[in-house]
């Protein structure tokens, strides 16, 4: 995993995989992820946490925002999320995987603390440490992080700055002290200023700064120095300078200044020794190697450390940057010995001799004469470019059991082979690997696109990137594959050739990568030379071999190297030991890009030569090997264990491609025919539907068999449905089957209707999807396939459960098979699709036993995906059985499978089930998180089923918080997306959603509109429960103007479709209006049994709105049988009902009906608080999100009435005004004889 990297001195930055972690959402939840990763492998007790976070809060609040805060640290950390490890009781981060400026500093301040010697100023390797540990002191401790509300935390963070300050003003003494002991007076100067910076008041700094710049010849600079320290200590404290300072000023008026030494001269070091070269350009993307090396030359237990790696990745720029560090950690000094042009041990003891100023003597020999020299010597020696003395390498491990205080760092492209040798390996720079757009600012994630814009701005001073050229730069780095000296070689072109035409000619030419630059080595002018100089360093047998693995793409297996050229296994050995091959891992290699360019190039020479085969032979013979090998592994892509075989076409995907490629192109049509079905089980098993999509496409283009076309359009037609671009996944369909039925092939025919049977269920026909899937099983039973026989049972069970029918019978029957044949994954997904029927008939106890099984099987495959999937189905079991806890625990860890594999979709299904578990317990804040993640997710991967359902349900949470018009705004929205990709099934559900909206806006027209076109578009989709809802919505309408017979009619069909579908909401609703039309008919007995049913049952079930529908309209009843004290009863629980449940229109209902109530008991004080209540409610708008406002109007102009109150006339009025301009709609409408009827003969002349 990627190391998270934290730094949090000057601020707080975090880091993962290079590229900065964005949307950490306050300081506290930076302030709380800095605190544990501080104190990491330390459990925190949860409330502790939340009491130093939030200790105004009440405990739950508290440890409430605790959850969401580390929930959110998760989230934002992604795939280092798990090193937050939470359980019940505790906090903890895991040490592993993280590394923070804060915890290094720490460590290398302990190491001083911790080391024996006779003063920090006078220890070398401490020097070292200080050195390291004060660069990284950037500025104070999470600097400009405040938090006014805490506290005991912001003590912790002054308690943290305070002690960090100190340490770093320590440190920067102590060094200051050192430099200039060793007369080093700039440096001295430099980090004397540093803690001038740091404490502007600090006058030893001052006099330190004055006299360093004295004692290196800078008088005037001195002087101004002290005049600085004046300033500042006469503004800030109103003080004079110390004596001590105003001596020192005059002697250096004087000239009589004097060093300061930090120990007697016995004891001091000499000024440090080295011959080091300046560096030529900055050390860009190695900070990790950088710190490695600084830890192994400070440990004695590591004296031979070589640092490897091909031609111009950066060796010798690393060597010296650890070596300048080192400058002063050995008494004798560091010395860097270039060997480019040593070919064997004497010159190589020249070399040392020249540089060290050892003056070789005739006798005795010179190697005896250079150990004798280094024997009592503590030096570091930088031994660069080995490569060409790997014969004697062995030397070097006599000259370090000789020399015991000597350390070696060695640059080689081969490694030494000695025991004692620690390596480093280095490998290209970082780069963008996704292919797409990036914004110029994103250039600094990665290391090598932050060196192309360094090199290019050295060249052309005036040189920016701009939208178009930063996404070049990335294809350049990715071209190279990070290579330093190529990503150097390529921004020299910036004068001449835009970033694009540079990207162009490196995919063209391998010869663009040059310079004649004369300061530069000839082996470093180009990539080529650099390669050639690799290449003459290799015996022929290893040029031969090298030549021919440029046949290879990415990494390749031994075996695959060993079969498909004529090499032997020392070889490839050599190749690897000489950095011209890197190991992944045992037994799989790669080659750099540029490398194998080089080799292919060099193969086309050695063919012509005669002493290789043909270059197309070796391209043939690595195609048939590749697509072989993965048709061989078709029957286990379906099998007990695909995930091996899966991750063994994975490693060699590069490779297979390249072999399809190769087979496109000289028509290998048998041969792909071999390889389809592998290919396609893997893109399907690895969620890769865009490129089988394209892959599939681009052969079809080319390959003429009808029988090979028809199983790409297939396989085509597949990836397209998953991609939801149907149009596609049609056409290709259609084209199958027309080819299958003119070859009279059953088996083709059936796998094309059974993708057209798939399209149309997921358009939302699924009348249609059950022809389709009715041709398609008879077909495949033809062809004797029993495996698509199962996937079409398993097709129709969906489809069957849309038509109220069903589907488990057909599932069971494609799981026996799956299980027969020993698919475990389809036998899973099968499981996963039971627990999904079970969901629809609300059976809980079958839904988590199916899903758990289906969870089993995704575990013992490995699969996250699967996983991810179907963990979301049983967190919606739990969930509607009330067990949110469980559901949440399920949904987090979906959560996290989804984000460590990218799964994407399934994160955002995962996030909107939380959101949705939240707004079911109204913790309306953490739902409306939950759906704004998920919906930036989805909106970034233009996921767009999941945004308009995000869009649905953000709508619905804004109802329940009574921003009506936000809420409508969001329906439309989703609406709009659910018409454009033409999915008929979410139209019809967002049509229902807009006419809730509408309802509770009182727009009672604009609502009918919506219900009636989601009525019958369900109707058209046999989608059983939507049209079940819509119907009753659309009869309730019916009734509120008046045409009774059209309602009773549309609340029977609903409550037909709500028995079939088992959809108990719409059941009660349209079994309770039913029930009120039987008492308005006279049939009161009937009435007053069913609506008490109706309520029993919906308690029962905890329909709360259904219940308190029922209680409402028997209330009603009563109240007109006269049985005032049931009917109160009845009201006042449907009153307490609609209170707990969001929307306080609701209440209006039974409201007016206990007003209606209390004014016929004579209770006219009671029946007037009840009247202010609504009236309050209702503010100056009109009656909306009730089923009949005409009752409710009604019943409040009667009580208003009665009681002589002035505003009777006016209430009535608004009511009929509003519901007149509503029955517009509604053709035929009898408003005014409901309104007469209600109202009587009290119904006023001067009505409006």
């Amino acid at each position: 995993m990627a190391t998270l990297v934290l730094h949090l001195f000057g601020g707080f930055e975090a880091r993962l995989a290079d590229q900065p972690l964005q949307g950490f959402r306050s300081v506290k939840n930076e302030a709380l992820l800095a605190y544990l990763a501080l104190t990491a492998n330390r459990s925190h007790p949860r409330p502790a946490l939340a009491g130093l976070l939030w200790p105004e809060e009440p405990e739950d609040a508290a440890r409430r925002n605790l959850r969401q805060a580390l929930f959110q640290l998760r989230r934002v950390l992604g795939a280092a999320g798990s090193a937050v490890i939470v359980d019940q009781n505790t906090v903890r981060f895991a040490d592993t995987d993280i590394w923070t400026d804060a915890a290094a500093f720490n460590h290398l301040f302990h190491l001083c603390a911790h080391h024996e010697h006779t003063g920090l100023d006078r220890c070398a390797p401490c020097m070292m440490r200080c050195a390291e540990a004060v660069a990284l002191y950037r500025g104070e401790f999470l600097q400009g992080l405040f938090i006014d509300d805490s506290p005991a935390l912001e003590e912790w963070l002054i308690m943290q700055r305070e002690w960090f300050h100190a340490r770093c003003m320590e440190m920067l003494d102590a060094l200051a002290a050192w430099h200039e002991t060793n007369a080093e007076f700039q440096v001295a100067y430099r980090y004397a200023q540093r803690q001038i910076e740091l404490d502007p008041l600090r006058e030893e700094a001052h006099r330190r700064a004055m006299r360093v710049l004295a004692l290196a010849g800078q008088r005037s600079a001195a002087l101004a120095a002290y005049e600085t320290c004046w300033r500042w200590l006469e503004k800030e404290l109103g003080v004079p300078p110390s004596p001590e300072t105003e001596a020192l000023a005059a002697q250096i008026r004087s000239g009589t200044i004097t060093p300061t030494l930090s120990s007697p001269a016995s004891e001091r070091s000499p000024a440090p020794l080295h011959n080091l070269p300046p560096l030529s350009t900055s050390l860009i993307g190695r900070e990790n190697e950088l710190t490695q090396l600084r830890q192994w030359l400070l440990d004695s237990t590591r004296r031979l450390i070589t640092l490897t790696g091909p031609g111009g990745v950066g060796k010798t720029l690393l060597s010296l940057a650890a070596a300048t560090e080192m400058r002063g950690a050995f008494a004798d000094g560091v010395w860097f010995i270039s060997l480019a042009g040593s070919d064997d041990l004497d010159t190589l003891v020249v070399a040392v001799a020249r540089e060290m100023g050892l003056n070789l003597q005739p006798a005795p020999e010179p190697w005896r004469q250079l150990v004798e020299f280094l024997a009592t010597r503590e030096a570091l020696l930088i031994l660069d470019n080995f490569e060409h003395l790997l014969s004697a390498a062995e030397r070097l491990s006599e000259l370090l059991m000789k020399a015991p205080r000597l350390k070696l760092l060695v640059t080689s492209r081969a490694r030494l082979n000695l025991q004692a040798e620690h390596v480093v390996s280095l490998s290209g720079l970082t780069w963008p690997e996704e292919e797409s757009a990036l914004l110029p600012g994103a250039l600094q994630r990665w290391s090598g696109t932050r060196l192309f814009l360094e090199c290019a701005q050295r060249v052309d001073p005036n040189f920016m990137a701009d939208a178009s050229s930063a996404s070049a730069i990335a294809a350049i780095c990715r071209l190279v594959n990070g290579m330093p000296l190529a990503i150097e070689l390529a921004a020299g072109w910036v004068e001449i050739y835009t970033c694009e035409e540079i990207a162009q000619a490196i995919r063209s030419n391998l010869d663009f990568l040059a310079t004649d630059r004369s300061d530069v080595p000839l082996r470093q002018r180009s990539v080529r030379a650099a390669f050639d100089y690799s290449w003459r360093l290799l015996r022929p047998e290893e040029q031969r071999m090298l030549a021919q693995l440029s046949v290879f793409r990415g990494e390749f297996s031994r075996n695959a190297a060993l079969a498909i050229t004529d090499a032997a296994l020392p070889t490839l050995t050599a190749l690897v030991r000489q950095s011209l091959l890197q190991v992944v891992k045992p037994g799989r290699f790669v080659m750099h890009e540029l490398l194998r360019q080089f080799a292919g190039d060099q193969a086309v020479r050695l063919a012509g030569e005669g002493l290789l085969p043909k270059v197309e032979d070796a391209h043939a013979r690595h195609a048939h090997y590749y697509l072989q090998e993965l048709a061989g592994h078709a029957q286990a892509l379906v099998g007990e264990l695909p995930q091996q075989s899966a991750a063994a076409i994975a490693a060699d995907l590069d490779n297979i491609r390249a072999a399809w490629r190769w087979a496109v192109e000289h028509r290998e049509e048998t041969l792909l025919a071999h390889a389809l079905e592998g290919l396609a089980r893997f893109y399907e098993l690895r969620g890769l539907h865009q490129e089988a999509a394209q892959r599939f496409k681009e052969t079809l283009d080319v390959v003429r068999n009808e029988r090979l076309r028809a199983a790409l359009q297939i396989e085509q037609a597949r990836a397209c449905i998953t991609l939801a671009r149907y149009d596609d996944a049609i056409t290709a369909s259609r084209a199958a089957l027309e080819s299958a039925q003119c070859m009279d092939d059953p088996g083709l025919a059936a796998a094309a209707l059974l993708q057209l049977g798939l399209v149309a269920n997921v358009m939302g026909d699924a009348p249609e999807a059950e022809r389709y899937l009715e041709q398609a099983l008879p077909l495949a039973h033809a062809a004797a396939d029993t495996a698509l026989i199962a996937e079409i049972l398993a097709a129709q069970a969906p489809v069957r459960a849309y038509l109220g029918q069903d589907g488990s019978p057909l599932l069971h029957e494609a799981l026996a098979i799956y299980r027969k044949l020993g698919n475990r994954r389809r036998e899973g997904l099968t499981l996963n699709d039971l627990a999904m029927v079970a969901t629809r008939t609300h059976d809980w106890d079958a839904c988590i036993h199916y899903a758990s099984a289906a969870l089993e099987v995704a575990r013992t495959l490995g699969e996250p995906r699967f996983e991810s999937m179907t963990l979301n189905i049983l967190a919606a079991a739990h969930a509607e059985r009330g067990d949110y806890a469980e559901s949440d625990r399920a949904l987090l860890r979906s959560v996290h499978l989804a984000r460590s594999i990218g799964y994407q979709i399934g994160e955002v299904n995962a996030l909107n089930s939380l959101g949705l578990n939240h707004l079911e317990r109204h913790e309306r804040h953490q739902a409306r998180d939950y759906f704004e993640q998920a919906l930036e997710i989805a909106r970034r991967t233009n996921y767009r089923r999941g945004i308009g359902v995000l869009l649905a349900n953000l709508g619905n949470l804004a109802c329940e918080e009574e921003e009506y018009v936000r809420s409508e705004a969001l329906q439309c929205e989703a609406l709009e997306i659910a018409r454009a990709a033409e999915d008929r099934y979410f139209v019809a559900l967002r049509l229902s959603s807009l006419g809730d909206v509408r309802r509770w806006q009182g727009d009672y027209a604009g609502a009918f509109q919506c219900f009636r076109e989601a009525a019958e578009l369900a109707a058209e989709l046999g989608a059983l429960s939507i049209e079940a809802k819509a119907r009753a919505d659309v009869g309730l309408l019916w009734h509120l103007f008046g045409e009774d017979a059209r309602c009773e009619q549309e609340l029977n069909r609903s409550l037909l479709l709500a028995r079939r579908s088992q959809s108990l909401g719409s059941e009660y609703r349209a079994e309770a209006a039913l029930a009120w039309l039987a008492f308005l008919k006279e049939d009161q007995e009937n009435a007053v049994a069913t609506l008490r049913s109706v309520a029993e049952r919906a308690h029962t079930a905890e329909q709360k709105a259904a219940e308190a529908q029922a209680l409402s309209a028997l209330g009603a009843v009563l109240i007109e049988l006269g049985d005032y004290d049931a009917a109160e009863a009845a009201l006042e629980r449907s009153l307490a009902l609609r209170r707990a449940l969001p929307g306080k229109l609701m209440t209006l209902t039974p409201l007016a009906h206990l007003a209606d109530l209390t004014y016929r008991s004579a209770r006219r004080r009671d029946a007037m608080r009840l009247l202010e209540e609504m009236l309050l409610i209702l503010g100056e708008g009109v009656v909306g999100g009730v089923d009949d406002p005409l009752t409710v109007y009604a019943i409040g102009w009667k009580v208003l009435q009665g009681v002589g109150d002035a505003r009777s006339s006016s209430f009535l009025c608004r009511g009929r005004q509003h519901l007149l301009k509503q029955a517009s709609a509604f053709p035929r409408a009898k408003l005014q004889q409901r309104l007469q009827a209600l109202l009587g003969d009290s119904l006023p002349l001067d009505f409006c």
